[in-house]
Formats: structure tokens, C-alpha cells, sequence
């Protein structure tokens, strides 16, 4: 008897910590049973989203305007910057740069300037703007106005016209040329990881601008160069002698 009496109480002693132990940890079960989705959402879908919005890249804008050059120039930068490769890279990445690029054809006119070597001008107070989610840090100038009597659109047909330069290699009033002018404007509105802007301003020193170019050329230069094999739209011709910026090209 003392030897099953002894046995009975070991095995008590024994089970009743395990009854404690599972009365204990039943709450705990119940509470992960009772919002399973909660706990979903802190472990899995939290770091799905933050992958997601750093993709993310703005589709393109529906331009009111009806004029093919501007149109045309608009969606050959779109399609560079869109896509990851050295030149998107070079801009923060294509939802950053099709960001700035969509936030300026926001605002960005036309206008006969009388300096024919001014492609596009961009002046008076700026703004400056921060994205959260994107992280891209720039800025806006309260004008920025394409010459329509510059390399954007126009181009030396005679002897008497005024002298167009060319932009870069390019020649003016060319898809590439046009890209190329988009593309300088925008790296005076981005900065960079050391807060500077991507390119100095330049809009006292022609030197200091022709620097600015060749480094486009430089990041961008093998995109810019895949236009003139593009079919979505054929390469434009010089206007005729007199055209403005609302005709066809």
C-alpha cells in the first residue's frame, strides 16, 4: 500500500504543473486564434507594401497640348526614365525621375526667346519638394519655358537664318537633341545622395553648360541614341523656314 500510495502521489505531483501549464498558456493560444490577420499583417504584408511603393512608377501624362514635337519629346524622356538602366539610375531611379519629369511637364511652356542657342529656360522664384514615399528631394523654378526658336524646334536651313547649335553630338531640332535638353533641365531640379543638385547651374556660364551636357551624354547617352531606332513614331524633319512650335513635325 505505501508503495502504490507513494506512486500515486509522484504521478499527481507530476501531472497537475502540466494541467498549470497548459491552463496558462491557453490564453495565449486564444489570442493568436482570435485576429490571426493582425498578426499577418505585421510579419508578411507590412514589408510586401514597402517593396511595392519603391517600384512604383507614375504612368505617363495625357498632354493637352496638340503639338507632335512637344508630345514627342515628352514620352521619348518618359520611355528612358521608366525603365532601369544607367541614365534612370543616374536621376534616383525611374519612379523618382518620371516623378520630376511629370511634376515639370506640369507647368513647362512655350515661347519665342530671342537667343536661338537656348533649347529651354527654366528661372524666377523655386519651390522646393520632398516625397516620403518615393524619397526624392528637388525643386521648381516658378517658369520654365521651351525656345521655340532654339535646338528644341528649330535648326539652320539657310544662309540668312539665325545659328542653331547643336546639343551635344546631336543635331538640333532632332529627337535626340530634344531628349537631351529635357534631360539637362531635369538634373538641375534633382539632387543627389550629397544634397547637391546633379548638374551646377549654369545659367551664367556657357562653359559650365556645355559641361553640363557632356555629362548627360555621358549617363545618357546610349539611351538617348536607341530613339532614332524606335518605331513607335518616325524621326522628325526640320520644320519649314517660318513654322512655329504647333506644327507637326
Amino acid at each position: 500500500m505505501r508503495l502504490r500510495r507513494a506512486l500515486f502521489v509522484c504521478t499527481l505531483v507530476l501531472v497537475m504543473p502540466l494541467i498549470g501549464l497548459a491552463q496558462s498558456t491557453a490564453p495565449e493560444l486564444d489570442k493568436v486564434e482570435a485576429n490571426p490577420d493582425e498578426k499577418m499583417v505585421v510579419m508578411s504584408e507590412k514589408p510586401a507594401s514597402v517593396k511595392a511603393e519603391s517600384t512604383i512608377v507614375a504612368a505617363p501624362l495625357e498632354l493637352a497640348r496638340k503639338d507632335a514635337t512637344y508630345a514627342s519629346a515628352y514620352h521619348d524622356v518618359y520611355h528612358i526614365l521608366s525603365a532601369p538602366n544607367p541614365c534612370s539610375s543616374f536621376f534616383g531611379g525611374p519612379s523618382t525621375a518620371v516623378e520630376v519629369l511629370n511634376t515639370l511637364f506640369g507647368q513647362l511652356e512655350t515661347s519665342k526667346l530671342s537667343d536661338t542657342r537656348t533649347g529651354l529656360s527654366m528661372f524666377g522664384q523655386t519651390r522646393s519638394i520632398s516625397n516620403a514615399r518615393t524619397g526624392a528631394n528637388y525643386r521648381m523654378f516658378q517658369k520654365a519655358v521651351i525656345n521655340t526658336s532654339g535646338p528644341f524646334y528649330q535648326r539652320k536651313f539657310w544662309p540668312a537664318d539665325p545659328f542653331v547649335p547643336s546639343v551635344g553630338s546631336f543635331q538640333p531640332n532632332t529627337r535626340e537633341a530634344r531628349a537631351s535638353i529635357l534631360l539637362h533641365e531635369l538634373g538641375h531640379l534633382l539632387q543627389g545622395a550629397d544634397g547637391r543638385w546633379l548638374l551646377p547651374n549654369d545659367g551664367a556660364s556657357d562653359e559650365q553648360s556645355r559641361k553640363n551636357t557632356i555629362t548627360i551624354e555621358e549617363r545618357c547617352g546610349e539611351q538617348i541614341k536607341t530613339l532614332r531606332r524606335r518605331r513607335a513614331d518616325a524621326n522628325t524633319v526640320a520644320p519649314q523656314k517660318g513654322s512655329g512650335a504647333e506644327v507637326p513635325q
